[in-house]
């Protein structure tokens, strides 16, 4: 025959069992986010005018790092007249504002109307101290020239031209400073020239 523990002896031994140091807790929470705001439409504004936009399903703010983490993201820049000269989407941003570095990640898509130009990837990190853009070095990207869009809350792009060209790729690296482009493999598209608009 088994002799049966009472059940309140058990549960005294498992609990006296646990070693809880509450001395040594840590009050760094540097972790956690300072801030989470869900479905939040945040407007900069400097010298009077509409800077940036943006909006997010959520965004999270951190304490300690200039940092910000959205998820399903939308935003648009603006230049001196007021129209919008880049906009873009994506499923997630981190925001490293102290290092001026930004990732965008999760079917990403970017439009730049004065530089007539737009670029899908999964994954794309800018690097505003260096104007430099890169994707992951073995993704899928498009890029896309020509796109002649007649809506006046757009800006109008530096150049016209009568050409449009769609390209895809593996692996991109790209200057906002000479405005030069390089595909690193298997680069194939199409160009269209003479449109009449």
């Amino acid at each position: 025959m088994r002799k049966k523990t009472p059940f309140f002896l058990c549960v005294t031994i498992i609990l006296c069992s646990c070693s809880l140091n509450y001395g040594n807790v840590s009050d760094d929470d540097s972790w956690a986010p300072e801030f989470i705001f869900e479905n939040v439409q945040m407007v900069k504004i400097e010298k009077g005018k509409k800077d940036n936009e943006i909006k997010a399903e959520k965004l999270e703010q951190y304490r300690d790092k200039d940092a910000v983490f959205a998820q399903n993201v939308s935003f648009a820049v603006y230049n001196d007249e007021n129209k919008i000269s880049i906009e873009g989407l994506c499923g997630l941003l981190s925001a490293d504002n102290d290092e001026d570095i930004y990732i965008l990640s999760e079917n990403v898509k970017v439009t730049s109307y004065e530089q007539d130009f737009q670029i899908e990837s999964m994954t794309l990190r800018w690097n505003n101290k260096t104007e430099q853009l890169a994707s992951g070095k073995g993704e899928l990207i498009t890029i896309t020239t020509g796109l002649r869009m007649n809506n006046p809350e757009y800006a109008e792009p530096d150049k016209k031209t009568d050409t449009s060209l769609v390209m895809t790729g593996y692996g991109l690296a790209a200057s906002g400073v000479s405005r030069n482009y390089t595909i690193t493999e298997n680069a194939e598209g199409t160009i269209t020239t003479g449109i009449n608009e």
